[in-house]
């Protein structure tokens, strides 16, 4: 081979290898790119989100994938309840201004969370969420307790929790420091087991054996939700869980038509109606009105008893908020809320992120964390007014033909109310609008509200809400509760201004003694004509702090809001003598156990005031004292 051969062959070799070196080179930087790609994107579902994106995604991943078991056979059935005279509203009505107040709050909320800052859960993390929840339809009231708490309530709770730690934000909502949910009873509660045992006990031993075989009443499907402030808590919302398939929308929206119209009589027109129609789509708002008041009735009550401004019941599909205005006991207002139709009501638009289930919820409980719990007094007079039927859902429910409870009514006929939305200017960010599946699309009415406003935005801030206008008028108890002054009064009455009394101060009284000068109420305790002794005996004491009790339950009494299985602690004042101690009160199921310790304290007498403290009596309340939902107390007893 010629050396010019080789020269040809060494530059064909040479350009070979550079040809294959740079495809080669090609092919890495193409592998590199791929992997940039694939980890930007691995990157974008991992990354935190913004709250416009949480919401977003949440509404995405989390509503939209929820499905319902629309076969009743595969869900499941409640067990009836003691049928008794519950309290239930005397009206029902629309609240008309919740719309309004709902977005005035939503926007308050954006001028604390900046749009860029990302604080929240991954996309990727909140997809994988919703297809483990959303995984199979949901058919009882476990699974819709599940689903609440995963794709409703931990995301709420996660933006308070946000919100708490800006200073202004928690200033301007009164978060205090956050919520506390709890889903299972108080000891006390006549819903938990250990006292339903000791009330079943009671009624075998006064009525006989028959009574043994009376319904045990269920645990309420609710969740409560407290308000967490220096320490203590207080409960500012009961939610109650009703599944759809035992409270569908078509039996919320037919239900509801009449006090959408105007205002449902409650007693008139539903629990003393006598006719019953023959019309299918009138039988069906029959029953409907039924299964709607039965369900609302329950929470109104757990509302009333424990003094809420604010509650809500859930059906996983709708949200039924609720208010009870504190000059006006009877009436429960409501707004019906079917956030995966309202929130895409819009079709021009990006979904309304302040209609997303996250986003009406948020607002609610805003609203209620700022609420104050009514007084005794209030709550006392309101149970006594209020009308009582004997009425369960449940019970109703069974008694519905099984034909009837198959109709589904077109939505053309009980269709959604969708409220009249205009945008501020914060709420016109720009989005990348994804194709609509058209799927799942239902009828829409526009609901045109005469106090909804027409003009700008400027004009919602007028509107009377709850939270600006509390109304105090005096009007007849008939109908309408007589004003409380319970702020002031509490205030005036507050026993947390005194000091416990010292035990030698008690003691002296049991003992017929002299005043014991080192008590800090001596001033109040000398003040009735008895010169250095006491002007009460034990028994008076008692028989004085009982009346007290019964006239004003908010008079001189603070829950410590210590409490053991049988038992719950208070501060007792005698506001006239300034008698200040401790009292253990009970419920109803332990009030022998408590009587029977008051008998003990009797017995070892001698040693009062030394090993054991001074005992000041047992009393019964004339009126119960209502401390937690299902919690009574209607016996106390007194000590130092």
């Amino acid at each position: 081979m010629s050396s010019r051969q080789e020269s040809d062959f060494a530059r064909l070799e040479r350009l070979l290898r550079e040809a294959e070196q740079r495809a080669q080179e090609a092919n890495e930087r193409a592998e590199q790119e791929r992997q940039q790609a694939r980890a930007q994107i691995e990157e974008e579902k991992t990354k935190p989100t913004t709250f416009e994106e949480y919401l977003r995604a949440c509404h995405t991943f989390l509503s939209k994938q929820l499905h319902i078991q629309t076969d009743k056979s595969l869900s499941t059935q409640g067990s009836i309840t003691s049928p008794k005279n519950k309290p239930c509203p005397t009206f029902m009505n629309h609240w008309p201004d919740f719309p309004i107040l709902q977005q005035q709050l939503f926007e308050k909320v954006y001028k604390y969370i900046p749009p860029e800052e990302e604080y929240f859960s991954s996309t990727q993390y909140l997809k994988e969420l919703g297809q483990d929840i959303c995984d199979r339809p949901l058919a009882s009231e476990k699974d819709l307790e599940t689903y609440q708490r995963l794709a409703v309530e931990r995301p709420t709770t996660n933006i308070i929790s946000h919100l708490q730690r800006i200073e202004e934000a928690r200033r301007a909502f009164n978060l205090g420091e956050g919520i506390i949910f709890e889903s299972h009873a108080n000891t006390l509660s006549d819903s938990n087991e250990e006292v339903q045992q000791s009330l079943q006990n009671l009624r075998i031993s006064s009525e006989g054996p028959a009574s043994s075989s009376n319904p045990k009443p269920r645990n309420a499907d609710q969740i409560c939700v407290y308000k967490d402030a220096d320490g203590t808590r207080s409960l500012c919302m009961v939610v109650e869980y009703k599944p759809s398939h035992k409270l569908s929308v078509f039996n919320l929206r037919a239900g509801l038509l009449r006090a959408d119209s105007g205002s449902m009589d409650v007693p008139e027109d539903v629990i003393n109606r006598i006719t019953i129609p023959t019309n299918p789509e009138e039988k069906f708002i029959y029953n409907s009105e039924w299964l709607v008041t039965a369900a609302l009735t329950q929470t109104y009550g757990y509302m009333i008893e424990n003094g809420l401004e604010y509650s809500y019941l859930v059906t996983a599909e709708a949200f039924v908020f609720l208010w009870i205005k504190e000059n006006d006991p009877h009436t429960l207002y409501y707004h019906l809320a079917e956030p995966n139709i309202e929130a895409e009501a819009q079709s021009e638009a990006d979904i309304l992120l302040s209609r997303t289930a996250v986003g009406q919820t948020l607002t609610f409980y805003l609203l209620a964390l700022d609420s104050k719990p009514r007084n005794q007094k209030w709550r006392n007079h309101a149970l006594e007014s209020a009308c009582k039927a004997v009425i369960d859902h449940e019970a109703i429910l069974r008694q519905i033909p099984a034909e009837e409870k198959a109709i589904t009514p077109p939505s053309s006929v009980f269709h959604a109310q969708i409220h009249p939305f205009k945008r501020s200017p914060i709420m016109l960010r720009p989005r990348i609008r994804k194709a609509r599946n058209s799927c799942g699309s239902a009828d829409i009415t526009v609901h045109e509200d005469p106090q909804s406003p027409s003009g700008s935005s400027d004009e919602t801030s007028d509107v009377k809400t709850p939270s600006k206008a509390r109304v105090r008028t005096r009007e007849s108890s008939t109908g309408r509760i007589r004003s409380v002054e319970s702020s002031q009064a509490t205030e005036e009455n507050d026993v947390r201004h005194r000091r416990y009394c010292t035990q030698a101060c008690l003691l002296g009284l049991v003992r017929k003694r002299t005043l014991d000068d080192t008590c800090p109420n001596i001033n109040a305790h000398r003040g009735h004509g008895a010169g250095n002794r006491h002007a009460l005996a034990r028994k008076s004491l008692a028989k004085l702090m009982s009346r007290q009790l019964a006239e004003d339950p908010d008079n001189g009494c603070e829950p410590l809001g210590k409490q053991g299985a049988c038992g719950a602690l208070f501060r007792l004042t005698l506001e006239s003598y300034g008698y200040t101690f401790v009292a253990k009160g009970t419920v109803m199921a332990f009030k022998a156990k408590l009587k029977y310790e008051g008998s003990i304290y009797r017995h070892l007498d001698k040693v009062q005031g030394e090993l054991i403290p001074v005992y000041l009596g047992n009393i019964s309340l004339v009126r119960p004292f209502f401390l937690d939902v299902g919690v009574r107390i209607v016996h106390m007893l007194l000590m130092s």
